[in-house]
């Protein structure tokens, strides 16, 4: 994982983050508990060593310091996404994206919410039982990436068609989930 360093003008500088560093981010942030880059750069650390539950805590507690930085809702979704939640990594993202257009490193997230989203997709085409025949056809015929595409599309349509249909019979959609 990598984040950045200074706040100076020309763009961030980014420098490599290691498990290694744990100890000495740790003592850091102990002695000064309101610096958020700090938080960022040993919650990254922590995703790095695998201990993404400690990460995803870390960076909330930068996020509450520092909402406009875009470290956080990167460490706590690629947790997520390590975790198989590309759903809720994706909504972190966009989370973010919406709150903070102009944020520095926005541009970043919106590329990680675009891949969650396309691996979430690329995961339930070969998995659903009710997709997984479509796919390994097509993917066998036409490539992984045709197949990936043409089942994305399926859901869309019915995702489609059951909003529409909600909307036909005068109901109100479902809420959205937490």
């Amino acid at each position: 994982m990598v984040a950045c360093a200074g706040r100076g003008g020309g763009g961030p500088r980014v420098a490599p983050v290691t498990p290694a560093e744990i100890p000495a981010l740790k003592a850091q942030a102990a002695q000064q508990p309101r610096n958020a880059d700090i938080r960022f750069r040993l919650a990254a650390a922590l995703m790095a060593a695998g201990r993404c539950d400690t990460a995803t805590v870390v960076a909330n507690s930068g996020v509450s310091l520092a909402p406009g930085n875009a470290l956080g809702p990167m460490v706590i979704g690629r947790c997520q996404e390590k975790g198989g939640r590309y759903d809720l990594a994706f909504a972190t993202y966009t989370d973010f994206a919406r709150k903070n257009p102009r944020a520095r490193g926005v541009g970043a997230v919106r590329a990680l919410a675009e891949m969650a989203l396309r691996t979430q997709a690329t995961q339930t085409a070969k998995r659903s039982p009710e997709f997984a025949p479509a796919y390994a056809t097509i993917a066998k015929r036409r490539g992984k990436k045709i197949a990936t595409i043409a089942i994305a599309r399926k859901l869309l349509t019915r995702a489609w068609h059951l909003l529409h249909d909600l909307q036909a019979a005068g109901a109100s959609a479902p809420p959205p989930r937490p």
